[in-house]
């Protein structure tokens, strides 16, 4: 493997990354969060195996509620995935949560990532820029699809800035692995805050995995990718 790729330090009181050839490994419950009982087994199973993370999807209030539920019974950091409601954001940080990932495509008002930032850095909460292919703003232009994401997380990246918000991981996915390496490729020579990799809608079992080190593959051996 060659020189890992320099990046922002960026850390809380549970969890550091970039500038460390330390690769975090981090997982997802396939439970619904507010089934607290298999959610908990799971992140433990997950723990054990090597896991330094675990993320949660935050769908409802049941599943904020749950979170303070969860972090007694794990020894392992938390991150929320946010999908539409930036008032679960607010929610799950207020809850304890460790991290959380929101999508540029979903949550796009002004006032609401304000509302976000605000309550992240009251709590010292890391932020996850996770753009998908799928779901980018309407408004993103670009030679290609890799490009596009690329300028999606960027714009996010300078509104997150300008509200003096810091504490920023990125993740650049899509369902293709060649697109999904072109674009973290690409964000690298273009910024430094460390980089989640992750190819997004691979598939289950092995069409799963043969995407996913299709696409990580040559990234973690560029020395691409902190997560």
């Amino acid at each position: 493997m060659t020189i890992r790729e320099q990046t922002k330090l960026v850390k809380n009181k549970s969890l550091s990354f970039g500038k460390s050839n330390k690769i975090l490994i981090q997982s997802m419950c396939d439970f619904k969060t507010s089934d607290t009982k298999n959610v908990i087994k799971q992140i433990n199973e997950c723990a054990k195996n090597g896991a330094d993370l675990m993320r949660i999807s935050i769908l409802d209030d049941d599943d904020v509620n749950a979170i303070k539920i969860i972090k007694k019974h794990v020894k392992i950091p938390l991150v929320a995935d946010i999908h539409l409601d930036y008032k679960l954001a607010i929610k799950a940080i207020d809850n304890g949560i460790d991290k959380i990932r929101i999508n540029p495509g979903n949550i796009t008002k002004k006032s609401e990532l304000i509302n976000i930032l605000n309550e992240a850095k009251k709590y010292d909460t890391i932020i996850r820029i996770g753009v998908n292919s799928g779901s980018m703003p309407k408004n993103i232009k670009g030679k290609n699809e890799a490009t596009k994401i690329v300028n999606a997380a960027l714009q996010y990246i300078k509104f997150f800035e300008k509200n003096d918000f810091f504490k920023i991981v990125v993740s650049l996915k899509s369902s293709n692995p060649i697109t999904t390496y072109e674009a973290y490729s690409l964000f690298s020579k273009k910024s430094k805050y460390p980089l989640h990799i992750g190819v997004t809608e691979s598939g289950f079992d092995e069409i799963g995995i043969i995407r996913s080190v299709a696409g990580l593959s040559p990234l973690l051996i560029s020395g691409i990718g902190n997560t």
